[in-house]
């Protein structure tokens, strides 16, 4: 953040504001996610009989954007499927000459 392109500053900043337009619009309430967060890694209250997760959703916006994720990289296993793991050594026959 402290060493940038001078040719970027303008796009920077369009961001910059962008995402604080945003996060005036959080609903979130940081104490629950803060429960969450120590019920998750103590298994304990809302997370009492559940495996620690290796990616946390905390928030509706998150798990929204989550969710679309996965449903695109869903789509894109299935439709790559064929060409993504058709990547080994091709059989050689040991009895052929």
């Amino acid at each position: 953040m402290n060493h940038h392109v001078s040719d970027y500053d303008g796009f920077r900043e369009e961001i910059l504001n962008a995402m604080q337009e945003r996060w005036k619009q959080a609903q979130g309430d940081p104490a629950k996610a803060m429960e969450v967060l120590v019920d998750a890694i103590k298994g304990e209250g809302k997370a009492e009989g559940m495996a620690t997760p290796s990616w946390l959703l905390i928030g509706k916006p998150t798990f929204t954007q989550a969710t679309l994720l996965n449903e695109r990289l869903s789509e894109n296993v299935s439709q790559w499927e064929g060409v993504s793991r058709d990547l080994d050594y091709d059989r050689v026959d040991s009895h052929r000459p």
